[in-house]
């Protein structure tokens, strides 16, 4: 008897995933990703952040309205910076309907993950229809109620609870959804302690980097400081040759995979952009006695924004992949491209790419990791960046239109395997 509930365990254990696969996952998409980001669609991202963070901050009854346009927009650049994603809001006076498919590989059951899913007007905060994700239909009740407890179990402090809470009413007309939270809702308060909770997990899991490393490699670039005159630029290189030589050096005992990552880490905050402490971890508190760099002198190919574009594009190659990485560059540059901006540039866009091909040169395996140091412990500029300036820059929105048509044109496409075939030649990509 023992035996046959064994072998009937064992037989449920290997058939409930079995079928579950089976019926979650599909042959084809419900939904395909048709039309390119353009720069309209950054313009509404930008626009649609602006009113979310000024949200936050209040304290009395508030309201967030949010356009079809808006919320595809979203969608559009989400599935530019990931091929596997394709999604669709549709926007109706009886809800909100959301249609998401994920293209999967290896898999004997079917190469997409299908979600389909609507959100009804409410006067008693958030009510989704049932869920349907492939051939299972879930209750939204059910949905809501799992999330809410799977959030609070991971952030704590019944964070998850307060934020389904904060929605007091969804209300839907044929052009916007208007989601009203709670009067007495600190939202601010609430966002402050998520983003606490979300430190501690970052810190606890390790997820983006060694943080004692970043910070002994963040020293020594605050020590290099006095290598900067204020009279005069200064190649990147001058900092990254010595720093990768001690990479080197470190590696002999440690994994040169992970001494790479967490000295691009500190070059990506210190001459990049300080907001990449929020993945890493702070490291604010570090020696501030020593003389500091005049960071507006440090070029790449004589130019202070071609070095930002590098060390940004490296370090979200660090955090993501290459396909969002160079997706947040297409996102800046298209917005460059609106009234009011400094043009879409092709120059910025090439270091865009050559910051994100430098830091999977160094991180993409152990031997690649030390072909890199050893080659950046001695690299002048010309081993690691291109000439670029041929290319143009300061496209309105109107000539990028006329000359490119969208960034999925055959005429957009050769500039950018024009930039890859470019850094291909030289010698850290060889």
């Amino acid at each position: 008897m023992l035996r046959k509930v064994f072998i009937l365990g064992l037989m449920l254990a290997i058939m409930t995933p079995i079928y579950f696969l089976s019926q979650v996952l599909d042959s084809r998409p419900l939904v395909i990703q048709e039309n390119p980001p353009a720069a309209e669609d950054a313009r509404k991202i930008k626009a649609l952040v602006k009113r979310t963070l000024r949200l936050m901050e209040q304290r009395d009854q508030a309201t967030l309205s949010v356009t079809e346009a808006e919320l595809n927009a979203v969608v559009t650049f989400l599935a530019r910076g990931s091929s596997r994603l394709s999604g669709q809001f549709r926007l109706s006076k009886q809800g909100l309907e959301g249609i998401f498919s994920i293209r999967l590989e290896g898999t004997p059951f079917g190469e997409y993950c299908n979600l389909f899913f609507t959100l009804l007007p409410s006067g008693k905060g958030l009510v989704i229809d049932q869920i349907e994700l492939g051939e299972l239909k879930i209750p939204g009740s059910l949905a809501l109620k799992t999330a809410q407890k799977g959030a609070d179990i991971l952030l704590g402090e019944q964070i998850g609870s307060q934020i389904l809470g904060a929605v007091e009413q969804v209300a839907f007309s044929q052009e916007q959804m208007s989601v009203t939270f709670a009067p007495g809702v600190q939202l601010a308060d609430l966002k402050k302690r998520l983003q606490a909770r979300i430190n501690e997990l970052r810190d606890d899991y390790g997820q983006f980097g060694n943080l004692e490393k970043i910070r002994y490699y963040h020293q020594q670039l605050l020590e290099m400081g006095p290598l900067n005159s204020d009279q005069e630029q200064i190649s990147l290189t001058r900092f990254m040759s010595p720093l990768f030589r001690l990479a080197e050096i470190r590696s002999q005992q440690a994994s040169p995979v992970t001494e790479n990552q967490a000295a691009l880490y500190a070059l990506a905050i210190y001459l990049g952009s300080q907001q990449f402490q929020k993945f890493t971890g702070n490291i604010s508190d570090l020696d501030t006695r020593v003389p500091k760099t005049n960071k507006a002198n440090v070029v790449l190919s004589n130019r202070r924004d071609l070095r930002l574009h590098f060390l940004v594009s490296s370090g979200l190659k660090l955090i993501s992949d290459s396909e969002m990485g160079f997706t947040v560059g297409e996102f800046k540059e298209l917005l460059d491209s609106s009234r009011g901006g400094s043009g879409f540039s092709f120059v910025d866009l090439a270091a865009d790419r050559a910051g994100l091909a430098f830091a999977e040169r160094a991180t993409r395996s152990t031997e690649s990791a030390r072909e890199f140091q050893r080659i950046m412990a001695q690299a002048t500029e010309e081993d690691y960046f291109a000439n670029f300036s041929d290319l143009e820059e300061g496209l309105d929105q109107q000539h990028f239109a006329e000359q490119y048509g969208d960034i999925d044109s055959e005429q957009y496409k050769s500039i950018v395997r024009l930039i890859d075939q470019r850094l291909s030649t030289l010698l850290l990509y060889q």
